[in-house]
């Protein structure tokens, strides 16, 4: 077994990890690794001597994350208006100028007017959010 531990580079990388990632890793994201690195993960974890019991208590663990990181995405979907976010402060800013700058108007300019400033707050917020997204959203594994 010493002999396969050797030809397998990625026994050293998987030592480094805990035993609910390797559990993670073997259960839940099998397609982000390759096999050989999958069999390091499986080597790791039979050498530390895990009971089922221990096993069965990790894949439950993760799967309460998963299942709460999954709640927590439908509760709080994003923002819903231009109230929440920058969006509100650029949609002032490009729509009154606009509107200062051209007097007589009809109602279809005024209302074109208004597109483009609550568009561009829109964007705003969607570029805004999504980036606050990204970088708040944990990994499933502390």
């Amino acid at each position: 077994m010493e002999d396969v531990n050797s030809e397998n580079q990625f026994i050293k990388v998987m030592k480094k990890h805990s035993n609910e990632k390797l559990v993670y890793i073997l259960t839940t994201d099998q397609e982000g690794f390759q096999p050989l690195a999958l069999e390091a993960a499986k080597i790791v974890l039979d050498q530390r001597d895990l009971t089922d019991n221990e096993k069965t208590l990790l894949e439950e663990k993760i799967l309460n994350k998963e299942l709460d990181q999954k709640k927590a995405n439908k509760v709080n979907p994003g923002p819903q208006s231009l109230f929440k976010g920058p969006g509100l402060i650029v949609t002032i800013i490009v729509l009154v100028p606009l509107m200062l700058i051209i007097e007589n108007r009809t109602w279809l300019v005024t209302m074109g007017l208004a597109v483009i400033g609550f568009g561009a707050g829109h964007i705003v917020n969607y570029f805004y959010f999504k980036n606050k997204k990204r970088k708040n959203n944990p990994d499933i594994l502390d």
